[in-house]
C-alpha cells in the first residue's frame, strides 16, 4: 500500500518508479539489512549474508541494477517476485491501467533496527521463558526480539509479533480499490494512528506503560474520509495482551449515525468490497499462538524500500 497525497492507479505507476523495488534481501521475518557494520556485532542483528554471498549478489547486480522492469521483462526476475506481482505487472489492462507498470532495481544495502530494539533484544532475549507449545508465558514483560536466532516458525512470528513500529505511530494513507468487472476504481483515505502498550523499545516509558491494569496490548484508531458512502467512518480497537480475551472494536457508521461492536468472528470477513479482512493489517494483525506456523524457507526476493 503506498501512502501520500491523493493518487489514482494511472499516478501508482509513477510513483512506483521513483519508489523502485529493490535489491535482493535475505528473506526472513525482518527483511534486508547494510554493508555498514557495527562497531560491535549484536547476536541475531548481524548481516543476512556472508562474504562470499554478498559477492554473488554484487555479481548479479552488475546485469541488473538501474534496469527498469515492466511487462517486457518481468519474467526475467519473476522468481524473486510473489507470483500475483508478476501477473499485476504482465496484465496491467485488467487493472485499468493502459501502460505497464513498472520499478527500477538498485544495489542491495544493509538494514539495521534501531538502536531501542538492538538493546532491548540484548537485555530481555535471554529471559524469554516458553510452555511447552512455544508460546511465551512472560509476552508482557519483555521488548525487543524474543528470538535472536529463531529456529521455528513461531519463534518468527514473535519477532515479527514484537515489531512496535516506533511504539506509536501516525500514517495518512490512500488504498486504491480497482473492480476488474465493472471497470472502475475507488480510494479509500484514511488516518491511522496507533500505540503499543508493552514490548515498547524506542519511547520512553520502556518497556510497557505503566497503570495498565486492563492489560493492554495496543490500541488504533481509524478515520475514513474517501469514498463519499464512507466519509468519516470511525473504528477503534483496543487488543489485550490475554490471548484468551477478545478484541473490543467498534465502528462508528456516520452515514447511519449508529455504532457497532466488531465481533471476534467477524475479523476474518472482507470489508468494504474488498478481499480484505480485519486480521490483514501489516498481513497478519492478531496473536500468534492460536495459528498453526510453519516454516517452509528462506527465499531471496526483491522487495520496495524507502
Amino acid at each position: 500500500m503506498l501512502h501520500g497525497g491523493n493518487m489514482t492507479l494511472s499516478h501508482m505507476k509513477q510513483i512506483l518508479s521513483s519508489i523502485c523495488i529493490s535489491m535482493l534481501l535475505c528473506v526472513g521475518i525482518f527483511g534486508a539489512c547494510s554493508e555498514r557494520l557495527y562497531a560491535e556485532e549484536v547476536e541475531g542483528f548481524g548481516p543476512c549474508y556472508t562474504p562470499e554471498e554478498l559477492a554473488k549478489v554484487r555479481e548479479w547486480e552488475k546485469t541488473w541494477v538501474g534496469k527498469k522492469i515492466d511487462k517486457t521483462n518481468v519474467d526475467q526476475v519473476a522468481e524473486f517476485l510473489p507470483p500475483a506481482y508478476v501477473e499485476v505487472y504482465k496484465n496491467n489492462e485488467k487493472w485499468n491501467e493502459k501502460e505497464s507498470y513498472y520499478f527500477f532495481i538498485v544495489p542491495y544495502q544493509r538494514y539495521i533496527e534501531t538502536p531501542g530494539m538492538i538493546e532491548a533484544t540484548k537485555q530481555y532475549a535471554a529471559t524469554v521463558k516458553t510452555d511447552a507449545e512455544g508460546v511465551i508465558t512472560n509476552y508482557a514483560d519483555i521488548a525487543g526480539r524474543p528470538f535472536p536466532n529463531p529456529k521455528t516458525a513461531m519463534e518468527h512470528m514473535y519477532n515479527f509479533d514484537f515489531n512496535t513500529r516506533g511504539d506509536a505511530n501516525q500514517k495518512y494513507r490512500i488504498g486504491p480499490v480497482v473492480e476488474t468487472r465493472a471497470r472502475r476504481e475507488r480510494v479509500s483515505e484514511q488516518n491511522m494512528i496507533e500505540m503499543f502498550w508493552v514490548h515498547r523499545t524506542d519511547v520512553e516509558p520502556k518497556p510497557a506503560l505503566p497503570n495498565n491494569s486492563k492489560g493492554v496490548l495496543k490500541t488504533m484508531f481509524l478515520h475514513l474520509f474517501t469514498p463519499p458512502e464512507m466519509v468519516d467512518t470511525m473504528m477503534i480497537n483496543t487488543r489485550y495482551i490475554d490471548i484468551n480475551k477478545s478484541d473490543d472494536g467498534y465502528l462508528w457508521y456516520s452515514q447511519f449515525r449508529r455504532i457497532r461492536r466488531i465481533q471476534t468472528t467477524q475479523r476474518q470477513d472482507t470489508i468494504g468490497g474488498t478481499d480484505l479482512t480485519y486480521d490483514d493489517e501489516y498481513c497478519w494483525d492478531n496473536h500468534i499462538p492460536p495459528n498453526n506456523w510453519k516454516l517452509v524457507g528462506k527465499k531471496e526476493m526483491l522487495c520496495a524500500r524507502h
